[in-house]
């Protein structure tokens, strides 16, 4: 959107809003969106621009100036109040020139929503930094959020997700289950490794110079107390980018967590072939109708039309088919031994708490404990919190 310089950053703000179809980065960040969702191994470059965008940066900063705590101080004395379209361009000239600086990071020690005797550190940005941040964290959502979509693993920091969705999702997954084992990461924000999330992002992101930007932002200065020290691991809470960058952090955990699941899965599968040489006819039965009923909800779903009420009631008879059958196929056995029940797993993600739930036995979910104690360690540098452990429902 062009701007002229009678315009104040006010009237651009109401103007891009009104013109927010016709606005080239938004569009941009939508198509990035759809790309991301048709394709979640997608590689993506070209990202400066829009990130750098003054469209993109009013955006940013309409939505963090209304949030609470706007107009608390980092190490510098600015406020959103102070913001002009004259500044608003020098940031985007700077981050397209690869000029900005970031600035230190104030921290301050608030106390944990869960235990409010310990303390725990917070970071404030300044204003200007904040927009960047925001800025990175549009893009990174329009790339990553179709990710998260996909799995549905993560429940925090995300839109329309909550502790609320996580617990409904636990009850849905989790029926007869009765093993529970409850990770929780000892602090987890300030212990995360940079290299090891640049890498991460390199997975997704070719951009190098979008890249370098997020990486010099998590290497700033913290302030504490007038002492500056180098911020070498961790990405402060407070920061309006740490998030998302968490999230894309913990979502390799997640991935191992449900390639771990296949793994027993599948070996239990082996066991029940070996033990009773073939599934009951029920059981085949129940499986070939869940397959059906998936067939014919994915080719509802990839219509492009509108959904008829025919259609619609078509589409909700199916899923009823496909938990009915599921609900079935749980209470059969292949084969008298105990060993041949059907393993199923339930597994969900808030921020640096997670359980994964279970109906195998006690050795099983031993195994998979130290599997994931051992994999943190070693791939994400997080340590498993010792209080926490299994539980028998």
């Amino acid at each position: 959107m062009n701007y002229n310089k009678s315009q104040t950053l006010v009237n651009y703000r109401n103007k891009l809003k009104e013109e927010e179809a016709k606005s080239k980065p938004l569009r941009i960040l939508k198509k990035l969106f759809e790309l991301n969702s048709k394709d979640i191994h997608r590689i993506n470059d070209n990202l400066m621009k829009l990130v750098a965008s003054k469209d993109l940066l009013v955006t940013a900063y309409d939505k963090i100036s209304k949030n609470k705590g706007a107009t608390t101080y980092g190490t510098i004395l600015e406020t959103p109040d102070e913001m002009t379209m004259e500044k608003i361009e020098q940031i985007e000239r700077n981050v397209l020139e690869n000029k900005f600086i970031w600035t230190d990071v104030k921290r301050k020690y608030v106390p944990k929503p869960k235990k409010k005797k310990e303390l725990r550190p917070l970071g404030i940005p300044n204003f200007t930094d904040k927009l960047v941040q925001e800025t990175i964290r549009i893009v990174l959502n329009a790339i990553y959020e179709p990710v998260f979509q996909y799995y549905e693993f993560n429940h925090g920091f995300r839109p329309k997700r909550s502790p609320e969705t996580a617990i409904i999702k636990l009850q849905q997954e989790s029926k007869e289950m009765i093993w529970a084992m409850e990770g929780d990461i000892k602090s987890a924000f300030p212990s995360l490794n940079h290299d090891k999330l640049m890498d991460i992002l390199r997975k997704k992101i070719a951009d190098k110079k979008f890249l370098k930007l997020i990486e010099r932002g998590l290497a700033h200065n913290i302030v504490f107390e007038k002492n500056i020290e180098k911020n070498l691991v961790g990405t402060p809470q407070g920061g309006i980018a740490s998030p998302i960058l968490f999230n894309i952090y913990m979502h390799e955990f997640d991935l191992h967590v449900e390639d771990t699941v296949k793994t027993y899965l599948k070996k239990n599968e082996n066991e029940k072939r070996s033990s009773s040489g073939k599934y009951t006819r029920n059981y085949k039965r129940y499986a070939h109708r869940i397959e059906d009923a998936k067939k014919r909800v994915k080719k509802i779903a990839n219509k492009k039309e509108e959904f008829s009420k025919k259609t619609r009631l078509d589409y909700l008879k199916q899923l009823k088919k496909i938990r009915i059958n599921k609900k079935n196929m749980l209470k059969l056995k292949t084969s008298k031994k105990e060993d041949s029940l059907l393993i199923r797993f339930a597994y969900t993600r808030f921020a640096d708490d997670w359980i994964l739930i279970t109906n195998g036995p006690e050795t099983m979910i031993k195994e998979i404990k130290k599997d994931f104690t051992d994999w943190l360690d070693k791939n994400l540098d997080f340590k498993l919190d010792p209080d926490n452990g299994l539980a028998k429902g």
